[in-house]
């Protein structure tokens, strides 16, 4: 595990994200395996106003069980309104698209095709930053939840 201080999600890098979500996984399946629970929460929080009381990145694995007395972990409703929500996601949208493209131009620089520059090769191979394939205008899986939703 590495010693490195990253402060956030924000601050971290690629390298050390993956051994840190192979790490996450290993321990889940421990844990599963030890002591079986019923479910397992994840938790990982980012700068005071989600929580964050000890500013190194850490991860935490919950055991939960039925009935237990850690109870529901979200709260029922929110009172943002369905503009708010839908902004948020049109936002999100947006920077997920800039990733792609910044990513796409990296890997797949323009080819020359009969000497015009092609672009149609590079959009259709460009993969959101949840790797997902991705059609012209943005990521086709990234929608907003129904309401309801976690």
């Amino acid at each position: 595990m590495p010693r490195l201080h990253v402060p956030d999600i924000w601050t971290l890098d690629r390298s050390t994200a993956e051994q840190l979500a192979d790490a996450t996984t290993r321990l889940a399946a421990a844990v599963k395996r030890a002591v079986n629970p019923d479910g397992l929460n994840v938790i990982q929080s980012n700068g005071s106003a989600a929580s964050q009381t000890v500013f190194h990145l850490h991860i935490y694995l919950v055991p939960r069980w039925e009935g237990d007395p850690i109870g529901h972990i979200w709260p029922p409703e929110s009172n943002y309104s369905e503009k708010e929500k839908d902004d948020a996601w049109e936002a999100l949208r947006v920077e997920c698209r800039k990733t792609s493209n910044s990513r796409a131009r990296r890997a797949h620089p323009l080819k020359k095709i009969g000497g015009s520059t092609s672009t149609s090769s590079r959009q259709s191979s460009l993969a959101c930053p949840l790797r997902h394939q991705a059609r012209r205008g943005g990521c086709c899986q990234l929608r907003r939840p129904p309401m309801g939703s976690r």
